[in-house]
């Protein structure tokens, strides 16, 4: 009896003795790029025409802002603000007038620091006993190349001439602090050191390093010249030639 073929019997065949069975042939399908809305889901509404192209809108210009001024310092204390010093009294220069004989460019008394009291010379027209300035002070504050101070006080009457020049002599032909000689360089410190030493050799005395040893050739006095004035209390600066 003949018996149609069947669909299995139909795709296989036979190979080197064995059955081989091709499976059916599948089209892929293409999948949605975009799935489809969802029912009852509105529109999205199309953006118009004139903003499909529009370019961002352009950051904001930054301006600059001054910042709060900081207050100055010196370096050198390295601090915000330098030390506190006593202040000195406001400047009243017109007030005090020092004698001709104590008044910078041309004192009228001449003598050098190095030597004596003794040695002092005042011009004939001048007193030692005058007051040495006018209206009188009871204290004159004498700077000396910014290193040595020399203050001559006299408690209970004025300041004459003779006091502010004996005052010099004494105070600067006595031995230099440490804290003063820190003030002047090696060089100076070696040339002031062997004249000390040379000085001790010729006189048979102690080697001592004089306030006056620092002042160099300059050690004729030039007279002062008033800095700062106030009350009583008179500040100068020492002239030297």
């Amino acid at each position: 009896m003949y018996l149609p073929p069947t669909p299995s019997s139909s795709r296989s065949q036979r190979s080197w003795g064995s059955e081989t069975t091709l499976a059916p042939l599948v089209s892929p399908k293409r999948l949605p790029e975009t799935p489809p809305p969802m029912p009852g889901t509105p529109a999205a509404p199309a953006t118009p025409r004139h903003l499909q192209h529009q370019p961002p809108p352009p950051a904001p210009r930054l301006l600059p802002v001054a910042l709060p001024r900081t207050p100055s310092f010196n370096p050198a204390y390295g601090l915000p603000t330098p030390p506190m010093s006593p202040a000195r009294p406001p400047c009243s220069l017109e007030l005090f007038q020092l004698h001709d004989a104590l008044a910078a460019p041309r004192p009228r008394v001449h003598f050098n620091l190095k030597d004596t009291v003794q040695s002092i010379q005042y011009h004939p027209s001048c007193s030692p006993n005058d007051c040495a300035t006018a209206p009188a002070a009871s204290q004159i504050c004498i700077n000396v190349v910014g290193v040595f101070n020399v203050i001559v006080s006299t408690p209970g009457r004025a300041v004459t001439v003779a006091d502010v020049v004996g005052k010099l002599a004494v105070e600067m032909g006595r031995a230099a602090s440490p804290e003063e000689q820190r003030f002047f360089s090696g060089e100076t410190q070696r040339s002031v050191g062997a004249a000390a030493s040379s000085r001790s050799r010729a006189h048979g005395s102690p080697s001592v390093k004089r306030r006056v040893d620092y002042l160099g050739s300059r050690v004729v006095f030039g007279g002062l010249q008033v800095t700062q004035a106030s009350d009583t209390i008179v500040f100068c600066d020492l002239r030297l030639a």
